[in-house]
């Protein structure tokens, strides 16, 4: 974490024991003095570097989707809306404000360059930042963990500012404010303002911070709790939610979001995580989609012109080949079917041979059509046979069925039977009920659906008379 007159750092280890903080420190800078001359030499696996909570403005958000991608999409532009910040020149970090990617969304957006210059302030050869996180939640981090009971406010008095959270009885942070902590005076004011518009359900303030410190004196912890309005006052307790080396020295609850930022980095925490180094990457470093884009524009419009051109020709080919087809097709039909205008001597314009043949085939084509016809009503009309097969149908079917017969039509040695029934498995049964019956050479499901107005199935059969016209 640094300052333009301030640097504080720790430094810690993890293993499958867990986390073991190795140092805390804290340096105020001289004038012109670089924060890189304080900082331990070597090489560390992960930096992490904090965004302190007044340097980004922040909102929860709620949003009908539980999908990270659907929110990812949209969050920029939401909370652009609530805050004086443009997306051009800001850094968004989101996170889920509940457990288990539950609403509301936590986030933040802080200005691009303020963030860059706060990476490259603490970076050295070795020494890359990989994330950039805002403190706020950093420090209710350890307020949580030392504090397992739910239903109570944080209140951590920082050197730099002062942060109030609210947790719910099963707690998850349900309320948060960011506050100047100086002078001391107005601090009150504006602890007392921030208590009240969170409208907490329980008095229980938890306090640390500096407000802790001997150089602190009782009267801030009494000047709180009047403040408060005579709130259920409790101070942090003295042991450390993480594991101290011997090294540390000094009361730890004075720098809660250096210790939380380490759970943040090796532990599983429960609160938001807000790092702006993601959204920093897009936009400050190399990756504008716009600036990648501009170069490319004289070829897109190149390319859409060389597309254009060539979805011409193709269509002007097409075209040419369809007049082709169409002419290749009138003149196989005119030499097939018998077709033309009366001559002088009563013969037809066209030629004879070709035309008698496809007379003589459409001719015979049709007289054998009618004759299927008339054979079959002619029989139909002697043997009663649409009464026998209305008869066979009736006896066929369960009457436990719901199903309703609504047209059938005989085609040849086919019966095309249309119905509707309550449901598929009605429309199976009456299959296998006419398959039992003996009465047909086959029963085939031609169609089945759902009917339009969600009522019933409807349903179309097709059935094989055999050679004597029905088995019945």
């Amino acid at each position: 974490m640094s300052g333009p007159d301030h640097l504080a750092w720790a430094s810690a280890e993890s293993s499958v024991r867990g986390l073991k903080v190795l140092d805390i420190a804290r340096f105020e800078l001289e004038p012109g003095q670089s924060p890189l001359e304080l900082l331990p030499e070597g090489k560390w696996d992960r930096v992490l570097c904090g965004v302190g909570g007044r340097r980004a403005t922040f909102r929860f958000l709620d949003f009908p989707f539980r999908s990270r991608q659907s929110v990812q999409q949209v969050v920029g532009s939401t909370l652009e809306a609530h805050v004086p910040m443009t997306l051009e020149e800001s850094a968004v970090a989101w996170d889920w404000a509940g457990s288990e990617a539950r609403p509301p969304v936590l986030a933040a957006m802080a200005d691009s360059d303020e963030l860059a210059a706060l990476a490259e302030r603490v970076s050295a050869p070795g020494r890359k930042v990989n994330r950039l996180v805002w403190t706020p939640t950093c420090v209710l981090e350890i307020y949580r963990l030392s504090h397992e009971q739910g239903g109570f406010v944080a209140l951590d008095v920082g050197h730099e500012e002062t942060v109030l959270g609210m947790f719910d009885e099963q707690g998850q942070l349900a309320d948060l404010r960011v506050t100047a902590c100086r002078p001391q005076e107005a601090l009150l004011e504006r602890v007392a303002w921030a208590y009240r518009s969170m409208s907490p359900a329980s008095r229980l303030v938890v306090v640390g911070g500096v407000a802790l410190n001997p150089s602190g004196e009782e009267d801030l912890l009494g000047g709180i709790k009047e403040a408060l309005g005579g709130c259920d006052l409790q101070v942090l307790p003295p042991d450390c939610p993480l594991g101290l080396a011997e090294g540390p020295a000094g009361d730890w609850r004075s720098h809660a979001a250096l210790l939380g930022m380490i759970y943040a980095a090796g532990g599983n925490p429960r609160l938001p995580v807000l790092d702006f180094l993601p959204g920093l990457d897009t936009e400050r470093n190399g990756f504008r989609p716009a600036a990648l884009l501009r170069p490319l524009l004289p070829w897109a419009v190149a390319a859409a012109a060389a597309a254009m051109l060539s979805t011409g020709l193709d269509l002007y080919r097409l075209d040419s080949s369809l007049q082709r087809i169409e002419r290749r097709a009138a003149d196989i039909y005119t030499r097939a079917m018998f077709s033309g205008t009366p001559a002088s001597d009563g013969t037809l314009s066209r030629n004879r041979t070709a035309a008698g043949s496809g007379l003589r085939l459409k001719m015979e084509m049709k007289l054998s059509q009618f004759s299927r016809e008339a054979s079959l009503a002619s029989s139909a009309a002697s043997t009663g046979l649409p009464l026998r097969l209305m008869a066979v149908l009736s006896a066929a079917i369960p009457a436990d069925l719901p199903v309703t017969l609504d047209s059938w039509q005989q085609d040849g040695r086919s019966l095309r039977v249309a119905g509707v029934s309550d449901s598929f498995e009605s429309v199976n049964r009456v299959q296998q009920s006419l398959e039992e019956s003996g009465s047909f050479a086959s029963v085939e499901i031609r169609d089945v659906h759902a009917a339009v107005n969600g009522k019933g199935v409807n349903f179309q059969l097709t059935l094989a008379l055999d050679d004597m016209g029905t088995g019945a």
